[in-house]
């Protein structure tokens, strides 16, 4: 069986992750993940205190649903309102 693998970048440091990792994301900092391997690789997110999970209802979509049609400055200001900031590569 083939293990999902990445790597996880918190702010400056890159570290890699495998199935089954835990890592905890200090609030403030930039994370971001990156699937290297061949498998898929799933994030799964825990917030405390709770709230920010509401940037990803308000521009998500649940499975087998249509998928939410946005604008770039809609996208924008959810990303504002949570204080989500996207790095390019």
């Amino acid at each position: 069986m083939q293990l999902g693998e990445g790597t996880l970048t918190l702010d400056e440091d890159t570290i890699k992750v495998n199935t089954g990792d835990v890592v905890f994301v200090p609030r403030d900092t930039w994370h971001g993940l990156d699937n290297t391997g061949n498998e898929n690789l799933q994030m799964v997110f825990q917030y405390s205190p709770a709230g920010f999970e509401e940037y990803f209802i308000e521009n998500g979509t649940l499975t087998g649903m249509a998928t939410k049609e946005r604008t770039a400055e809609e996208y924008a200001a959810t990303e504002k309102k949570y204080g989500m900031i996207y790095k390019d590569k």
